[in-house]
């Protein structure tokens, strides 16, 4: 059965409940695998005693991934997971904005651009993806005989921390999930021009989080968005007509979701489709 959207409270703000569908190591493809250890990153693995460090690695070893090693920067509430498959498949997965992590809201808004050797970035950003780059090298180094193909990924600020991470690390794929503004058109210039790199940037319809920072700031996209249509179906590099058209659609759909249960539904679906679950739904079966 397909998965159903959900305009549920709990898939926005707390998608570690979700249940897995990450269940053995067919899923369909790199995209939805993707998305899937995206929002495995809510997992509060770094907290002591909570269990939730005990579920990822189960989940992780029945899809046939080693047992993860978490990279974890406290004092910028950075965090992420690296785990290996049997296949030499190497993956860096990072987490997203905390509803009750108030130091991620203090990293988002820090949007006044800083230079870096590449282009002028998002200053928040750069200094989540700074703390944990060492963390992720030192994995990468005990990986390297293991590893055939490196994936990065992460939803919302995971995502602009993958993409920041994918100018020093250089892997084969970089994937995001409803993902920010990261940097200016050098920055862009200068991570598209990776000969190796397949970016692959995933926008669902009504989501605000892509949209920002502005681009008066001097913020641009890094590469065409693989763009979910109101009914969680994939359009190519849609026009801006098209893609206007499609955003009032979804917006006329999803106001009987709300009105149906006030309490436990988000208000807006420009908040809603940011929800890891309904990007994961587009992409598995």
């Amino acid at each position: 059965m397909p998965v159903a959207y959900s305009a549920d409270n709990q898939s926005l703000y707390h998608p570690e409940q979700d249940i897995t569908l990450l269940c053995d190591s067919d899923w369909p493809d790199e995209i939805a695998l993707a998305a899937e250890l995206s929002r495995l990153a809510y997992l509060r693995a770094e907290k002591e005693g909570a269990g939730e460090k005990e579920k990822l690695t189960g989940i992780l070893k029945a899809a046939g991934f080693g047992a993860p090693e978490l990279l974890n920067d406290v004092a910028h509430d950075a965090y992420g997971f690296a785990t290996c498959h049997a296949s030499g498949l190497c993956v860096l997965a990072f987490r997203g904005t905390q509803i009750d992590h108030y130091q991620d809201f203090l990293t988002n808004i820090q949007t006044l651009p800083e230079y870096c050797r590449y282009g002028r970035v998002h200053t928040g950003f750069q200094k989540s993806a700074q703390a944990l780059q060492p963390l992720a090298e030192n994995w990468l180094k005990k990986m390297t005989a293991k590893r055939t193909h490196l994936l990065i990924c992460g939803h919302s600020l995971g995502g602009a921390i993958a993409t920041l991470l994918a100018m020093a690390l250089q892997p084969d794929t970089l994937i995001t999930i409803g993902c920010p503004r990261v940097g200016d058109d050098a920055f862009v210039s200068s991570l598209l021009g990776q000969p190796q790199l397949q970016v692959i940037r995933v926008v669902n319809c009504c989501d605000a989080v892509p949209t920002v920072p502005p681009t008066f700031l001097g913020y641009e996209h890094a590469g065409n968005a693989l763009y979910l249509d109101c009914n969680g179906k994939l359009l190519h590099n849609p026009t801006a007509r098209a893609l206007k058209s499609d955003r009032a659609a979804g917006r006329k759909i999803y106001a009987p979701l709300y009105e149906a249960d006030r309490l436990n539904h988000v208000p807006m679906r420009w908040l809603a489709d940011h929800a890891p679950h309904n990007y994961i739904r587009a992409f598995w079966p």
